[in-house]
């Protein structure tokens, strides 16, 4: 059974962010981890026979804080083309044809949402056909910066999504963890964003003097705090 599970975690810098991003992604069935929300501070995760409970545990230790929100079955979308199709016999009707006009305005929007650039990286690899390389897979691209959402597709292809990710660079370390990667796409992703100012984006930070509390595995942290 395919899940979908989302837990919400304290994500104050990039290295928390990369951390959460590698716990959810190594864990046993996990197909596609991503970090949604207003301040990117919720991990959704889907993949078959994913232990919620456990990966939640996980990110509490990592973070310092991980609540469990969501645990739902994924259900897959059925094609009822051919059940809306209408079997009974067309009635005849007999009418005296009138034209009708409709008219338009075409209003322009003076001032247009701005655009916010996402990349699309698709990254081919040998089929996958352990645990081991899966995680493998998933933690190496999930540790690059810049990273939203990292998922496998048919077992062979990473498709990570994020800001200002080097493609090159990500493939080499793909190659040399798995022996063989080939990068396939790269290409622009445009979303209509609107108040950016009232809605920063991650890697917007204000400094203090104090070092992230969350990240507990290291003395010296350069993160900074929101």
């Amino acid at each position: 059974m395919k899940q979908k599970i989302v837990i919400k975690v304290q994500v104050r810098c990039d290295k928390c962010r990369s951390k959460a991003m590698e716990t959810a992604a190594v864990a046993d069935g996990v197909i596609s981890v991503a970090l949604e929300g207003e301040n990117k501070d919720k991990v959704v995760v889907i993949g078959e026979g994913v232990d919620a409970a456990d990966l939640a545990s996980e990110l509490n230790k990592k973070l310092g804080h991980a609540s469990l929100e969501i645990v739902e079955e994924v259900k897959e979308k059925k094609d009822n083309k051919n059940e809306n199709k209408d079997t009974t016999s067309p009635a005849s009707y007999s009418y005296a044809y009138q034209p009708q006009y409709e008219l338009y305005r075409v209003a322009y929007d003076p001032q247009p949402s701005p655009l916010h650039h996402h990349q699309k990286i698709v990254i081919k690899v040998q089929v996958i056909k352990c645990d081991n390389c899966r995680s493998k897979a998933m933690e190496t691209a999930a540790a690059a910066d810049g990273v939203i959402s990292v998922r496998l597709e048919n077992r062979e292809n990473i498709v990570v999504t994020g800001d200002g990710v080097d493609a090159a660079n990500l493939c080499i370390e793909l190659k040399e963890k798995l022996g063989y990667a080939s990068l396939e796409i790269v290409e622009e992703l445009m979303e209509n964003t609107e108040n950016n100012e009232t809605n920063p984006t991650p890697s917007t930070f204000t400094s203090y003097a104090s070092s992230c509390p969350n990240c507990r595995d290291s003395d010296s942290c350069p993160c900074t705090i929101l």
